[in-house]
């Protein structure tokens, strides 16, 4: 009888790194790395991989490539920008060990390849975006002002304005 026992080494495997898929949104993310590489159509790229970094997903990477192609520089310029990188408008040379640690956000969406669907990145966002929400979401959470201070508030204003008028404008 044939050995039914394999031997498979996962040391240094991460399960969140192959085809993901998430509830299409918005994602704070973290560059995890970037490096340069030529697509199948022969033309150069970079391959970007992002980390979620909060919420039910987070650990989970993400991937994108923005092709070095005149026609499509618009997507890598939109990349930088939503890192918080001013793009000149000039030929420059990008240094690819700068990038990761660098945060921004990432809207992903689902996308069917071979008939499997997987998230895609459609669109990068600054990563202020999640501190505003953050911010909007802690006046949400405080407790509204009672309604009797208000209208003693818009009575004193009230009572101000009357103190202001003149005789004669009455």
């Amino acid at each position: 009888m044939a050995d039914r026992k394999t031997v498979v080494d996962f040391t240094g495997v991460n399960a969140n790194s192959g085809r993901v898929r998430i509830p299409e949104g918005d994602y704070p993310v973290v560059v995890k790395g970037v490096k340069h590489e030529t697509s199948k159509a022969g033309n150069p790229m970079l391959v970007w991989e992002f980390e979620i970094t909060e919420g039910k997903h987070k650990g989970k990477v993400l991937r994108d490539r923005t092709v070095l192609q005149e026609n499509s520089l618009w997507k890598l310029k939109q990349l930088l920008e939503a890192m918080g990188i001013t793009v000149p408008s000039k030929r420059v040379a990008l240094d690819l060990a700068r990038y990761p640690g660098m945060e921004l956000g990432v809207t992903a969406v689902d996308d069917e390849y071979d008939g499997r669907i997987s998230s895609k990145v459609a669109d990068y966002v600054s990563a202020d975006v999640f501190e505003e929400e953050d911010e909007e979401e802690e006046e949400e959470e405080a407790p509204p002002k009672s309604k009797a201070k208000k209208s003693k508030k818009r009575q004193d204003e009230d009572e101000e304005e009357i103190e202001d008028l003149d005789l004669d404008e009455i």
